[in-house]
């Protein structure tokens, strides 16, 4: 028996699993955080246990937003896109660093609460806070 699958039915399979794709993000690293050698967090911590959760939109070439999360030199002291006056990160400062206002939901932000579909973890939100207030090292 042949299954004949209509271009109906093809869209229908591929928006399927898109949306599996971006709802999954990758939330098998969330449990897995081991600090680097130093003890000390760095953006490749921040880039492997946090921005994760982002990596449909923002990371592997997309830069939906204009926000390409892949280098340290695109967020930390970089004017946001949709609040240029706030920066992306700023070292030691939470309440003006953009990105972390937006995965918390924070008062002020454009648009939604990041990222699209789901929540940070709390441990991933934690890594995130504890990176920027410790000067967001690279």
């Amino acid at each position: 028996m042949q299954i004949k699958l209509t271009n109906g039915m093809l869209f229908i399979i591929i928006i399927f699993l898109i949306t599996i794709w971006v709802i999954s993000g990758c939330e098998h690293h969330k449990d897995e955080f081991e600090p680097s050698i130093t003890d000390e967090l760095t953006f490749a911590d921040i880039l492997n246990y946090v921005f994760v959760s982002c990596s449909a939109c923002h990371l592997n070439g997309s830069n939906y937003g204009e926000l390409d999360l892949s280098e340290y030199e695109n967020i930390v002291n970089v004017p946001s896109f949709e609040r240029p006056e706030l920066f992306r990160i700023v070292p030691n400062d939470l309440d003006n660093s953009y990105i972390y206002m937006k995965v918390t939901g924070a008062e002020g932000i454009v648009g939604n609460r990041m990222p699209i579909g789901g929540q940070m973890t709390v441990e991933q939100l934690d890594l995130l806070q504890d990176w920027i207030l410790a000067g967001a090292l690279k």
